[in-house]
């Protein structure tokens, strides 16, 4: 029988996380990691061969620029929090995060400044981020078979 959820004035802790429920697995959080990063860049390769079918080589380039920055800060972010939540110390980690920020951000704002891609094409392609987040999702649903 599982204990009553007591509230966050009790416990100090966020209300969707339970206390008494262990944390997930660190090889489902790996396999959860790869599920969403194999459906971002599936998608973004999808999005690649419609965008060159439909308006051309240099949009189709955008796609896959825009997936590829998305998919890159996944995984930088992945990598990130799961260091974050390991019990040895986080501390520069923060640092580490604004620095993945300004990489890839400033490095995609320099693409558009120089013209290299389409912005809309770059925007197509960082869209291809939702199939593979919703993927991992239920991926990693509690009341999976198997859980």
């Amino acid at each position: 029988m599982r204990r009553p959820r007591r509230s966050l004035a009790t416990t100090g802790i966020h209300p969707m996380i339970d206390p008494a429920e262990p944390p997930p697995d660190e090889s489902e959080v790996v396999a959860t990691i790869r599920t969403v990063s194999l459906g971002i860049a599936a998608s973004t390769i999808l999005l690649a061969v419609a965008a060159a079918t439909t308006q051309g080589a240099r949009f189709a380039v955008g796609v896959l620029t825009g997936g590829g920055v998305g998919l890159l800060n996944f995984l930088l972010l992945a990598g990130i929090g799961r260091a974050m939540t390991r019990p040895s110390g986080s501390g520069l980690w923060g640092l580490a995060y604004l620095f993945k920020v300004l990489v890839l951000f400033g490095g995609a704002f320099l693409l558009l400044r120089a013209g290299v891609v389409p912005g809309l094409g770059l925007v197509v392609g960082l869209c291809a981020l939702l199939p593979g987040i919703v993927l991992g999702g239920l991926r990693a649903a509690p009341g999976r078979s198997g859980r």
